[in-house]
């Protein structure tokens, strides 16, 4: 969290595309695994382990739409 709120400070001054890939390997791949561990807990474990995954990958390819909306797309505009 730490690494994240400095990267959010000085992000003003950093590349969109490189301001992107970072805050992509910090986000995508902890929601991915966050998802699917709340799933399979909220499911009481009835859900199997591949449909939690399935639905935290889709949650993943979202949250990375949202962030080149966020880092690039407001940036050409």
């Amino acid at each position: 969290m730490i690494l994240l709120s400095t990267v959010g400070e000085n992000a003003v001054h950093i590349n969109p595309i490189l301001r992107f890939f970072l805050y992509f390997i910090m986000c995508v791949p902890m929601t991915v695994a966050l998802c699917t561990i709340f799933l399979k807990f909220i499911s009481i474990f009835i859900l199997p382990w591949k449909v939690c995954l399935y639905i935290g990958i889709a949650l993943g390819i979202v949250v990375t739409i949202f962030l080149l909306v966020i880092t690039i797309g407001i940036e050409m505009t």
